[in-house]
């Protein structure tokens, strides 16, 4: 769809822009909503060559998915905006793998064994090396951890991959997602926990 020669997101209406990233059908969408979308959506290898993965994914489902992504943003923000100045919506936790990570030197391989997460960042900003809090919806614990490397998801490379090459930023903002290694001990972040920053103040332990 276009207005006046544009190309028209079919997802949020928004600008897709003369670089556009294509669906299953062939439908383009916007740079915003293809970033939502990585992190499950991402490039494969197959053979020698990259195989996108979100040109396997049909509209009603990006449009579905996207819409629950806004849901739980729109959720944190009334319940957390007053509180904190960034929320990410934890979707994905996982253990750094302890070999494999040579490549990437000393400081990559020490982070081998360590607790991440992958998640959207509802609102707000994140840094590397912020000191935030996990708040655990599993037993309704927090927990204040260092932002040991923050890789925001771009879908170009897997996290062992953009965790070795090191090239990526070290920021991440609302409505994009992001790999955290966190200084955690394992276990104590799960799948549906947020991971918060900001007022009330905290201090390092």
């Amino acid at each position: 769809m276009s207005l006046f020669g544009k190309k028209i997101c079919p997802i949020c209406g928004g600008k897709a822009g003369i670089v556009s990233y294509r669906l299953a059908g062939g439908e383009k969408i916007c740079a915003s909503c293809e970033k939502m979308l990585r992190g499950t959506y991402d490039l494969v290898r197959v053979g020698a060559a990259f195989r996108d993965t979100l040109s396997d994914l049909e509209l009603y489902r990006a449009k579905r998915i996207i819409d629950e992504m806004k849901a739980v943003q729109r959720e944190d923000t009334l319940r957390f905006g007053d509180l904190y100045t960034g929320v990410i919506s934890v979707t994905d936790a996982f253990t750094v793998p302890a070999s494999g990570l040579e490549e990437g030197g000393a400081e990559i391989v020490s982070l081998g064994g360590k607790p991440a997460a992958f998640g959207v960042c509802e609102f707000g900003s994140f840094l590397q090396l912020d000191w935030a809090r996990v708040l655990s919806r599993k037993n309704g614990n927090e927990y204040e951890a260092a932002i040991l490397k923050l890789i925001p998801c771009t879908g170009a490379y897997p996290f062992e991959a953009e965790l070795i090459a090191g090239i990526h930023k070290t920021e991440c903002a609302a409505n994009t997602n992001a790999w955290l290694v966190l200084e955690l001990e394992n276990g104590a972040i799960s799948c549906g926990d947020r991971i918060v920053k900001g007022a009330p103040p905290f201090e390092k332990s």
